[in-house]
């Protein structure tokens, strides 16, 4: 088994979906600075926690959605339940949230499809299988050609146009379910640095300048890295490629030479090169999508650098790859939409804020893997930023002292507001229940400042003797 290390440099956004979304009870937008942030909350345990307030009560109960999102995004304290922060690098949404939390639009406009990521530590990940499954469309492609007329003849009769035979082409090329060549090739996840990501807009252009875009939501993107920081790094292990050999009917055989990493590297570029030229002179040579090509000048120059490089490769990863990266070139020929009674396709591209295509990477290949060399700046930044989060955290600390007489003030005051409000028809069934809240607060100093405040207004309103025998009121007095 051969090991090796893959870096890769992100030329342009790459998006992964899960099928996960942030909807916006489960997101706050700050600014800091002059940059915004969207910080994904606990908002179940900020409501928990917020439950007693008037405010919070009330519609909890009544589950206004609009309303929860509009408090939660006023909340004084959610740096709190904070569990991480993304960078917001479309002023739309920013726009969009503004006018959400004062009820101007809807929940679904404000939705946010998220990158992987791990569970316990919250980083964003390149799952392996994307790049696995990129190489193999690359490889597939390649040797499609070598075993078409093969394939061609064992179509079945249910198979017979040549897009239609893709199965026959994959058994030949990579075996069956159980001798699949591709399980020797064994990719790991790539971990992305903390700040490596930032949430754009998808953007629809097409052929047509006057065609109207098809609305689409907003994408946490891996972002291209600046000096900063080194390239993402993964592992990869390229097992024995066993010589493929399936029998025909006629019992004959087709044998298919093993293949090592210098093959893979030129099927990538064989392959991806050419579909980046393709896109670049059917869409970015145009007069109305000139700016993109001048955008992306700098990537076509690492591009035609790879025609000299033998250890690199260019390869495309994740959603709005479009249909040309993703299909094998003349086995499986996508029908696309009908237009004036004839089946199109590739007649538009999306773009992150509408400047860069999606999905752009750069793969270069070093032999062995490393694990505490190429895992150690990864590690130190987790360091650094458990650092810097312990500070902030002292930081805070510190700020809520400071703050907490006039948080206690402000709730002891909505609650003597509170009482005051309750009609004095329904003080006999509204004043137990506040009772009952207040003593189940965890907050002693507030429970005990309450408790004396509920007394003086129930002094003030000549109820003591009225109430001196129930139960709620003996508890208050405890």
């Amino acid at each position: 088994m051969n090991i090796y290390t893959i870096n890769l440099e992100i030329l342009t956004p790459v998006f992964i979906g899960t099928g996960e979304e942030l909807d916006a009870l489960s997101y706050v937008l700050r600014n800091e600075g002059k940059q915004s942030f969207v910080y994904i909350v606990n908002s179940g345990k900020w409501f928990s926690d917020h439950s007693e307030e008037p405010d919070v009560y009330k519609t909890l109960r009544e589950y206004n959605y609009i309303e929860l999102r509009r408090i939660l995004s006023r909340a004084k304290d959610i740096e709190n339940y904070v569990k991480t922060k993304i960078l917001v690098d479309t002023k739309e949404l920013v726009s969009l949230y503004k006018d959400a939390i004062n009820y101007k639009r809807n929940e679904n406009e404000l939705r946010i499809n998220l990158l992987p990521r791990n569970p316990i530590n919250g980083r964003c990940y390149i799952p392996g299988s994307s790049i696995k499954g990129s190489i193999r469309t690359a490889v597939g492609s390649f040797f499609a050609k070598a075993v078409e007329q093969q394939a061609e003849n064992k179509c079945s009769k249910f198979e017979k146009k040549r897009e239609e035979c893709y199965s026959t082409f994959n058994k030949i090329i990579f075996g069956d379910a159980k001798q699949d060549v591709f399980k020797n090739l064994k990719i790991s996840d790539a971990l992305i640095p903390l700040d490596g990501t930032k949430i754009v807009k998808p953007v629809e252009v097409g052929l047509n300048e006057n065609k109207t875009p098809a609305p689409k939501g907003y994408v946490e993107v891996i972002t291209p890295f600046n000096g900063s920081h080194q390239s993402i790094k993964t592992k990869m292990c390229i097992g024995d490629f066993l010589e493929l050999r399936l029998a025909d009917n006629r019992k004959n055989f087709r044998e298919l030479k093993k293949f090592q990493l210098k093959d893979i590297i030129f099927a990538l570029n064989n392959f991806y090169i050419a579909k980046f030229d393709e896109e670049m002179e059917k869409f970015y040579n145009l007069p109305h999508l000139a700016s993109i090509k001048n955008n992306l000048q700098s990537i076509v120059q690492k591009v035609n650098n790879l025609k000299n490089d033998s250890n690199k490769a260019l390869i495309r990863i994740g959603h709005f790859s479009h249909v040309e990266c993703v299909t094998w070139d003349e086995v499986r020929k996508p029908k696309g939409r009908k237009i004036n009674n004839k089946n199109v396709y590739g007649t538009t591209r999306t773009l992150a804020n509408g400047l860069y295509p999606f999905g752009w990477v750069l793969l270069s290949f070093e032999k062995g893997y490393d694990v505490e060399n190429n895992e150690i700046f990864l590690e130190k930044e987790a360091e650094n930023q458990e650092h810097r989060d312990f500070n902030d955290k002292l930081k805070t600390i510190k700020d809520d002292q400071s703050k907490n007489d006039d948080v206690l003030q402000s709730k002891l005051d909505t609650l003597n507001s509170r009482l005051h409000a309750i009609p004095q028809n329904q003080r006999a069934g509204s004043l137990p229940n506040i009772v009952n809240e207040i003593l189940s607060q965890d907050d002693k100093e507030y429970k005990s400042k309450a408790k004396r405040i509920i007394l003086s207004f129930i002094e003030e309103i000549g109820w003591k003797k009225k109430v001196k025998n129930k139960s709620w009121f003996k508890s208050l007095m405890e």
